[in-house]
């Protein structure tokens, strides 16, 4: 497919600073020259894996697809495109911070605050999947908290249709985090609606006690045995009755 070229990019965006980096590649804050608005595009690393032509123009129709979502509690997808040979997004910028964040200490959030969050979570997966669309991938470095404490479900990287044929995913392959997978994921790697749930439950009840609701020790093969032969978890006694039952 045709390829843009950085001096075209650079007539679409500014970049202005960094604002991570992971193993896909980079995330900047930039300014979209047209409508000066700030964005955050995400640039995938052609370093990191080559892209096929076939593999970069079904990343940028599914893209195209998901930017046709229109929610409150979801991330809006502004662009997407083929940079020298690799894709680009560039999506809504949420000035604030993840929900990662705030539970990177390993200390529990006020129980309101943790009930507000995952509401919001809940009904951005509700239209998610309303529209025919899994997320595959939710966790808590995935939930954006503006400044005003607005939360909104992000980075759709591997989130797929509903009917999607799994024609790009090799037989074996895990796409998802491990801590957050369902077990049909771990099994099969195959994701449904409820997938996402189960991933929001833990995230819940990582939001409440501060930590997730199994032993994470071992290799992942040892965790996901665990994972699937443990009975469901249970909150400890300082949870209200209400909540446990969630």
């Amino acid at each position: 497919m045709d390829t843009m070229d950085r001096a075209s990019f650079d007539r679409l965006y500014e970049l202005l600073q960094p604002l991570g980096a992971g193993a896909f590649g980079k995330v900047f804050l930039a300014r979209q020259r047209s409508l000066g608005r700030l964005v955050a595009i995400k640039l995938y690393s052609p370093d990191e894996r080559t892209w096929s032509d076939a593999e970069a123009g079904r990343f940028v129709r599914e893209a195209k697809i998901l930017g046709r979502l229109s929610h409150p509690r979801v991330i809006t997808i502004f662009d997407a495109d083929v940079l020298e040979g690799a894709p680009f997004l560039a999506v809504e910028y949420v000035e604030g911070c993840d929900l990662g964040q705030k539970l990177a200490g390993g200390q529990p959030l006020p129980l309101a605050e943790a009930v507000a969050f995952c509401l919001g979570i809940a009904e951005g997966l509700e239209y998610l999947h309303e529209q025919g669309i899994i997320h595959r991938d939710l966790k808590p470095a995935n939930v954006l908290i503006g400044v005003n404490g607005a939360i909104k479900v992000s980075d759709f990287g591997i989130a797929r249709p509903m009917d999607a044929s799994h024609g790009g995913t090799a037989a074996g392959m895990l796409l998802g985090t491990p801590l957050y997978m369902a077990p049909e994921m771990v099994r099969s790697g195959t994701a449904i609606p409820a997938s996402d749930l189960h991933a929001l439950g833990i995230i819940l009840y990582q939001c409440v006690h501060g930590h997730v609701p199994f032993d994470t020790s071992g290799t992942l093969a040892e965790m996901f045995q665990r994972r699937l032969s443990e009975p469901a978890w249970a909150p400890d006694a300082s949870v209200p009755s209400k909540l446990a039952v969630l």
